[in-house]
């Protein structure tokens, strides 16, 4: 602190221009628009040329930031990291009908419920016929059954101890209660709406999608699909408590 102090003093435009650069880095702003530079536009057309001179199936994630799926088959897109950029909000650079197989995890959240059905009809445009969309997503539902202690995959107090050492650690106050994972759930991470799976059944017909099946973690609904494709459960009650996994084919 006393260096910077030194270097860049209160109230001047150095300092102020060091916090802008520091929360737009926090943000995801510059590492998008370096990504959008080395990966968009050009770039990216001529590696959807390449991903799709490839024999076999066309799996696609999105979302998916620096993990990303290995293998000929994959093409990562996201606005931040991935094979290509991509705004999953706006029109996808694909060809109607052309990609076998969509997964995303903890992403679907992050659309408003706007975007969030543009996104769906999106998919739902480029899948081929028989094509599947999987999705991860928080569970509204399990989330209140949390908050009323009475979920059937995890004690609340389990949960508070895992997200306020992982999540809220260095924060200077906060309630270790229901509330608090509740508000946490709706406003960290830039989430904007959280379905149940009844909404989310709604959202998917209204897309065009009919077939519509809710599945385990990691476990796919067809032996032809890639396995263990989700990663975000360090304890068992995570893959059940408050996540809903949903396949939704055209």
């Amino acid at each position: 602190r006393q260096s910077l102090e030194f270097f860049a003093p209160k109230g001047s435009l150095f300092r102020k221009f060091l916090v802008r650069f520091y929360n737009s880095c926090r943000k995801g702003t510059i590492k998008s628009l370096l990504h959008f530079l080395f990966n968009g536009h050009l770039i990216r057309s001529i590696k959807l040329q390449l991903f799709f001179t490839n024999n076999g199936p066309k799996y696609l994630q999105l979302g998916g930031g620096k993990h990303m799926k290995k293998g000929i088959h994959w093409l990562n897109g996201d606005i931040i990291e991935g094979d290509i950029y991509l705004d999953a909000s706006k029109r996808l650079p694909f060809q109607d009908s052309s990609i076998d197989f969509i997964f995303t995890e903890q992403f679907f959240e992050h659309l408003s419920q706007a975007d969030g059905q543009f996104f769906l009809s999106e998919a739902y445009r480029v899948l081929k016929k028989g094509g599947i969309l999987r999705q991860s997503t928080p569970d509204l539902d399990g989330i209140v059954k949390l908050y009323n202690n009475n979920n059937d995959y995890a004690k609340l107090d389990d949960v508070l101890m895992r997200h306020i050492y992982h999540h809220r650690r260095s924060d200077d106050f906060i309630f270790h209660n229901g509330c608090q994972f509740v508000n946490d759930i709706f406003r960290l991470w830039g989430h904007k709406f959280i379905y149940d799976s009844a909404s989310y059944k709604l959202a998917m017909y209204g897309a065009g999608f009919s077939e519509i099946r809710q599945v385990e973690f990691g476990i796919p609904s067809n032996q032809l699909l890639p396995i263990d494709l989700e990663r975000h459960a360090d304890s068992e009650w995570m893959k059940k408590a408050f996540v809903m996994i949903f396949e939704a084919e055209k």
